[in-house]
């Protein structure tokens, strides 16, 4: 993994959006707070309604769809790591980036790409890195969003080794801009990205012999 530090970088220079602050990362990356930003969370226009907060035999959150593969040389697929948000942990959904070429494949926007601090299309659900404690942005049980969350403004590539794959995992939370009491909200919620992917770094932040592309999935809850 190799990530660049770019100041001052506008947001039409990204291929997604990215919060501006000067802390970094997320929740496994000690500088993310939970202070509101005008970054990933946005604003449903159609907000759900509230829905009770999951009971200790679980809410479900699954994959119901995917969408067909980028035109790049990697294959994405998404799993449930934990399918069942409880009051002791939320559900969490598994990203795996795989590359079949026998060539290394770099991406970029590394956080994006891995569905880290993505916002679903109806801005409902956020998805939050797994491994810190999502408590500390999250109310238990309910696991919505107690605040915007600040993300670093810098742009980072991932490196995906000729024939090996990575997995990233985020928690499946409900959106600090859904309405006062709501938690996870039910229903269906299609999730979406965009990257660049190019044969090296350089040409990744450059953008002149990069490809960029889409790709997505839909998470049902309940």
């Amino acid at each position: 993994m190799r990530r660049r530090q770019l100041l001052r970088l506008g947001a039409a220079a990204l291929p997604v959006a990215l919060a501006g602050c000067t802390s970094t990362g997320g929740p496994d990356d000690p500088g993310t707070t939970g202070s509101p930003t005008s970054g990933p969370t946005s604003t449903p226009t159609d907000t759900p309604s509230p829905t009770p907060s999951p009971t200790p035999r679980g809410t479900p959150v699954e994959v119901v769809s995917r969408a067909d593969g980028p035109d790049v040389p990697v294959e994405y697929d998404a799993t449930m790591a934990e399918p069942l948000a409880t009051d002791d942990h939320p559900a969490r959904v598994r990203v795996t980036i795989r590359n079949p070429t026998d060539s290394a494949v770099v991406l970029g926007e590394e956080r994006a790409v891995q569905f880290h601090h993505v916002t679903s299309e109806d801005g409902a659900l956020y998805l939050l890195p797994a491994g810190g404690r999502v408590e500390e942005f999250a109310d238990p049980g309910c696991w919505r969003l107690t605040d915007g969350v600040a993300v670093a403004e810098y742009y980072g590539t991932l490196a995906v080794p000729a024939g090996g794959s990575i997995d990233a995992e985020s928690s499946v939370l409900g959106s600090a801009a859904l309405p006062e009491g709501a938690c996870l909200p039910s229903g269906e919620h299609r999730v979406l990205t965009s990257g660049r992917a190019a044969g090296d770094a350089d040409a990744v932040l450059q953008g002149g012999d990069a490809t960029d592309y889409e790709w997505g999935f839909t998470l049902r809850v309940g």
